[in-house]
This record gives structure tokens, C-alpha cells and sequence, in this order.
């Protein structure tokens, strides 16, 4: 919205709770609605929840739900974390791992690190409710301890990650597997992901301009630049 846009602002009170209805209060003049304040009321609204904490293991603070039409799939909370096995398939199936009592915080620059070792290619992401696991998901390191940032959406294209983020889900492979969870922590300053750039450098000039069927050959590749001498940058 733009600053022209708007005809009036006013602060309303903090609450612990979020309002069920706001009410903005006014006069009218010349056949206008005028407002001149605004408050919500909290009358049958639930406690707001608070957000997960941030640089702390909060896989405790989780449940789980698997889910699959071929009932392959099944999960148990162990001492240090949670191992969720899987039995081969060919459809979707897995765990959604959702906070009752927290809720993860919307739209700030954060990420969500996940800690375990797979045996089996699983994808994981943190996803809005419903959502299913973006086939751009990465695999999960096999066969070794290691920590993930998983995928977060930006359903608004406004460069925000994790705007809409539920939940995190774990996507079964369609052969058999296992994976144990060890930690998953929110931590801040999230990378956002950016689309290779498809180019490729020739150093030498006549080399396209004489050839340009080796060259097409060349493929698409990333794009650096050597500081030893110029480069002519073509578009591949």
C-alpha cells in the first residue's frame, strides 16, 4: 500500500491474545465516515501461542503425524530424537512434524536446520499446512551425521523466507528406508535460494565468432570471471 493510500492510522493496545474482531469507532460528517480510534476485543479468542525459540533443539516440541495412502509408514520417539522408517511404495507418503503448544514465527529471516542421517533419499522442507514437498526439495545427506537447511517457502514472492511455514515434512523415498532426526533448530539470517545464472565465458572472440558450433557445444555453465585477462560474455 501505497503512503497516498492511506486516510487514517492508529495504534491499537497489545494484547496476549489476538482480538477475535477489531472495532474502529468514528463520526460521521458530510455523509462520511470518519474514524477516530480503534481497538480489538478478545471476546472467545484463544491465547496467541508463542513462537518456537530460536537456536534451541525444538524437535521436543514437536508431534508427529505420518501420513500415506499404502499405510508404509511408521515412527518412534527415541531417547536422542525420533527415527521414522519406511516401507517400499510408490506414493507420497512420510511425517509432518507440527508445533501444538508454539507456532513458528511468519516471515522473519530465519532458517530451519535439521540434524540426523538418512538411509534412503528422503526430501525434507518446511511447508505451509497442506502443502506438499516441492519436487526442487533437496535429498537429505546419506549415511552421514550431518545438519540441513531445509526448504522454505515464499508463497509472496517478497524475498521473505518461511512466509506461511507450518510445518516441516518428511518425504518418504519409494524404496525402502530410514532416517533418524537428532535436533531441529531455528536459527536467524536465513540464505535465500537464486537461480543459477546460465552463461558461459569465451576468452577468445574468433572463437565463436568464426566457430559457433563448438562452442554451442559448450554447454551452460556458471559464470566467473577470471581477473587474469578480459573476457566477451555470451549468452548461452
Amino acid at each position: 500500500m501505497n503512503q497516498a493510500d492511506i486516510i487514517w492510522m492508529d495504534l491499537i493496545a497489545k494484547s496476549a491474545k489476538a482480538p477475535s474482531r477489531l472495532v474502529i469507532e468514528g463520526l460521521t460528517k458530510d455523509g462520511q465516515f470518519v474514524p477516530e480510534r480503534a481497538h480489538g476485543e478478545n471476546t472467545g479468542a484463544t491465547p496467541r501461542l508463542p513462537l518456537l525459540p530460536f537456536e534451541t533443539n525444538v524437535l521436543p516440541l514437536l508431534d508427529g503425524t505420518v501420513f500415506g495412502r499404502e499405510k508404509r509408514v511408521s515412527f518412534k520417539n527415541k531417547r536422542n530424537g525420533l527415527q521414522l522408517t519406511c516401507k517400499p511404495g510408490t506414493a507420497p507418503a512420510g511425517l509432518i512434524l507440527k508445533p501444538t503448544a508454539h507456532r513458528i514465527p511468519q516471515g522473519l529471516d530465519q532458517s530451519i536446520v535439521m540434524g540426523g542421517v538418512a538411509r534412503g533419499q528422503f526430501r525434507s522442507a518446511a511447508v505451509a499446512a497442506g502443502a506438499d514437498v516441492p519436487a526442487t526439495a533437496p535429498f537429505f545427506p546419506e549415511s552421514k551425521t550431518t545438519p540441513v537447511e531445509l526448504w522454505l517457502p515464499d508463497p509472496a514472492g517478497r524475498g521473505l523466507p518461511g512466509h506461511g511455514t507450518e510445518q516441516i515434512v518428511l518425504l518418504c523415498p519409494e524404496t525402502a528406508g530410514t532416517i533418524d532426526i537428532r535436533s531441529i533448530a531455528l536459527r536467524p539470517g536465513a540464505k535465500l535460494a537464486t537461480r543459477p545464472i546460465l552463461a558461459s565465458w569465451v576468452w577468445q572472440p574468433e572463437d565463436w565468432q568464426k566457430k559457433p558450433g563448438r562452442n554451442s557445444r559448450l554447454g551452460h555453465i556458471h559464470a566467473t570471471q577470471s581477473p587474469l585477462s578480459p573476457a566477451r560474455h555470451r549468452r548461452g
